[in-house]
């Protein structure tokens, strides 16, 4: 019945001029299905291989039409899924320092620019969602107004597939300047994302573990460049070693990207011989976004 109703109505969106459509996958499979069939496992199946062909008939119908899967804890961040789907979203994770270790778990399975990463400066969470006047406190907005959060949360967002959320129309000038230079960077890197591969010079991290260092990049296919997204969580250590597999004893310059206020710049250096970029984040909670490339020796 499903199968019958829904080519006509992904039909009449389109011929209204929708061109992006997000498949919001928010259901609990269990151990399967056994409506139909011998098994769970058979009646899961089989369910599976309908809902692919569907998207197979509608990317045949509409190949202009945009479509984002959901992956609901990663129940459909398979690749059968991900080879269908134009983007997915990573997560709806509220907490923005547990998003590195999402970032970094996601780029293991998705490709850097289907990667659907929200940045969120300004949120407004859940439990707030009756008190919306609470971003309008003056004490929130004093503890917002060094640019901290939203250099973090459009740090995230620049691992991937930008996806830019939280009430900005809440935010100071500052905060403003700071999400329209990360969002105009975003898009000059855009060609680079897209073909890049990603590399994780401190590994893979536990979303709960907040007490260390993170970062996570995107390399150029020669390996030549990386754009590398650094994080300081809640660990006591102001200074990290992030070491680039291959680099040792490369000759590179890097550059702060982002933030480019050059008031917000942190002191950094690369060890030629290791190959390695020394980061000092003075506190808890920061982030900053790095531009690594090879220097050819004349």
């Amino acid at each position: 019945d499903v199968r019958e109703y829904m080519p006509d109505t992904i039909d009449r969106l389109v011929a209204i001029g929708v061109g992006f459509i997000k498949n919001d996958y928010n259901g609990c499979i269990g151990y399967g299905d056994d409506t139909f069939g011998g098994s769970a496992a058979e009646g899961l199946i089989a369910h599976i291989r309908s809902f692919y062909s569907f998207l197979d008939e509608v990317r045949g119908k509409h190949p202009a039409l945009i479509l984002e899967g959901c992956a609901s804890g990663g129940m459909r961040a398979d690749y059968g899924i991900l080879s269908r789907v134009h983007l997915v979203s990573s997560s709806d994770q509220e907490d923005y320092t547990k998003y590195p270790s999402i970032i970094g778990g996601m780029l293991a399975a998705v490709l850097p620019e289907q990667n659907g990463i929200w940045a969120y400066p300004y949120p407004l969470p859940v439990s707030r969602r009756e008190t919306p006047e609470w971003l309008d406190d003056e004490e929130y907005r004093g503890k917002m107004a060094d640019g901290e959060q939203t250099i973090f949360n459009m740090i995230n967002g620049l691992c991937g597939n930008l996806y830019l959320s939280g009430r900005v129309d809440k935010t100071d000038a500052f905060n403003a300047s700071l999400i329209r230079e990360a969002v105009e960077l975003y898009k000059k890197e855009r060609t680079h994302i897209r073909n890049s591969f990603p590399v994780w010079p401190l590994g893979f991290k536990a979303v709960n573990d907040d007490a260390c260092w993170n970062s996570v990049g995107t390399a150029s296919m020669d390996g030549s460049r990386v754009l590398l997204a650094v994080w300081r969580l809640d660990g006591e250590e102001n200074t990290a070693t992030l070491p680039l597999a291959g680099w040792a004893g490369e000759n590179a310059e890097v550059r702060q990207l982002y933030p480019g206020e050059s008031s917000k710049t942190v002191q950094f250096r690369y060890d030629e011989e290791a190959g390695a970029l020394i980061v000092h984040l003075p506190r808890r909670r920061q982030a900053r976004f790095f531009e690594i490339r090879k220097i050819a020796v004349q």
